[in-house]
């Protein structure tokens, strides 16, 4: 009896040491409005060709690009081990670009409210704000694809 209590025991210790470090927590979403590039030596992009560096670089990542619901906007969608996906929109300019959440699955997405019996303890201080918060890893994976986008549109034409 003592050897199985003491098995149960180290099992529960292992459980409750693993369930944190095993868990990630969330995090709030990081848009990135107006992140602009170094235009190439000499060239001025159309906006096809902003588009089409776009979507060159969001294949070179792994996202897939396709139109979005405005004109010179792109919904780009990452897919990671047919588990966790998500989108942004891409909305493009002459001199700029904004990427903006759109969507995720399996990225413990929540919406974090402001609590309306919150009293502000400073006098003049700005009330809560509605926080959405992801994985931890959405923010990277797009830091990495706004990196690579940069690094196309600021790239000369072959």
């Amino acid at each position: 009896m003592t050897r199985f209590l003491n098995a149960l025991a180290a099992a529960t210790l292992c459980l409750a040491l693993a369930g944190p470090a095993a868990a990630r927590s969330s995090v709030p979403i990081v848009n990135h409005p107006q992140v602009s590039w170094a235009q190439p030596a000499g060239e001025a992009l159309s906006l096809a060709q902003i588009r089409d560096r776009i979507i060159q670089a969001c294949q070179d990542r792994g996202w897939r690009a396709e139109p979005g619901s405005a004109p010179d906007t792109l919904l780009a969608t990452l897919v990671v081990r047919n588990k966790h996906t998500i989108r942004v929109n891409i909305a493009y300019r002459a001199d700029a670009f904004d990427v903006t959440y759109a969507g995720s699955d399996n990225m413990n997405y929540v919406v974090k409210e402001p609590s309306p019996w919150a009293v502000s303890q400073e006098l003049g201080s700005q009330p809560e704000a509605r926080t959405e918060l992801i994985h931890p890893n959405y923010n990277r994976w797009v830091g990495l694809l706004i990196g690579t986008l940069r690094a196309r549109l600021e790239r000369s034409a072959p």
